[in-house]
């Protein structure tokens, strides 16, 4: 026997997740149609809000259900479930009927897969995106629902950009709800010969000195730095300094390039093979 009551499922964490709870816990009630709220945290969530918030610690401000798989929400036909930065695989048998939607942080069909936060600095991107999407079988692979667009600027960061995937995926959230739950959202196929894919292995986060920065270009030690700058997990190296920002020094300074580089206490400028970088140490001079 069904309920009575139709069930919207946030899976997640993170400030996406939280601020979706929070929204939904404000908005539901003005429907007409009544919804039960309930959330699955992803796995190790401490259920306190720590150097991102906690979804669990969420459901407990705002006396919502939490479940701890996605099973064990015994989701039905007319249930409807996002995915806002969950850890775990959703598979289609998992979900009793139920529409479900994940909000990936990229301009899908581009970067599907992992560290959408590094890949897009490490290959020089000046613009990403966030993507809602239908979650089926494959990863990252549904059709698009909501998508947007923002720049990103050369003095991104991974831990800076991951932020900004958080704050303009709560508005695509927010602008998708309603057609959602009214099962009116417009749909449209991924263009699969777009597509591109990075799983787990693809960066290897304990290589990260910077040593062969004379064998690259200014822009690529640039945007291999601040792709490895998130700084609640790991930071870059050089000279066995940990590294907290880095850019191009602008003019010409081929003079200069030929005296190498210069290793202060706080920064350097390193000697690339077409001009200087300059990078700034994290100023507790730790080495971890």
């Amino acid at each position: 026997m069904g309920r009575d009551r139709r069930r919207l499922a946030v899976c997640g964490k993170g400030a996406i997740a939280c601020n979706a709870l929070g929204y939904l816990t404000d908005v539901l009630p003005l429907l007409a149609d009544r919804w039960d709220l309930a959330t699955v945290a992803v796995q190790g969530d401490p259920g306190v809000d720590r150097w991102e918030p906690s979804l669990r610690a969420q459901c407990n401000r705002l006396g919502v259900p939490a479940f701890e798989t996605v099973d064990a929400l015994t989701l039905e036909p007319g249930d409807v479930l996002f995915s806002l930065q969950y850890d775990r695989i959703i598979r289609p048998a998992q979900l009793g009927g139920a529409r479900a939607y994940n909000l990936h942080f990229s301009p899908l069909p581009r970067y599907r897969g992992c560290y959408p936060s590094m890949w897009p600095l490490r290959n020089g991107e000046t613009e990403s995106g966030v993507t809602l999407h239908v979650l089926e079988a494959g990863i990252d692979d549904g059709d698009i629902v909501d998508q947007q667009l923002f720049d990103v600027p050369p003095f991104t960061t991974a831990f800076a950009l991951y932020g900004l995937y958080h704050a303009h995926g709560y508005e695509v959230f927010k602008r998708s709800l309603p057609d959602v739950l009214a099962g009116t959202e417009r749909r449209h196929a991924q263009d699969a010969s777009q597509a591109t894919y990075y799983d787990r292995k693809s960066i290897d986060f304990t290589a990260v000195d910077i040593v062969d920065w004379r064998a690259m270009t200014a822009s690529q030690c640039v945007d291999l730095i601040r792709s490895l700058v998130f700084d609640p997990f790991q930071l870059p190296r050089v000279a066995g300094r940990r590294v907290v920002a880095a850019e191009r020094v602008a003019g010409d300074w081929s003079d200069a390039l030929r005296g190498g580089d210069r290793i202060g206490s706080h920064s350097a400028l390193l000697a690339c093979k077409d001009g200087l970088v300059r990078v700034r140490f994290k100023e507790d001079a730790a080495t971890p």
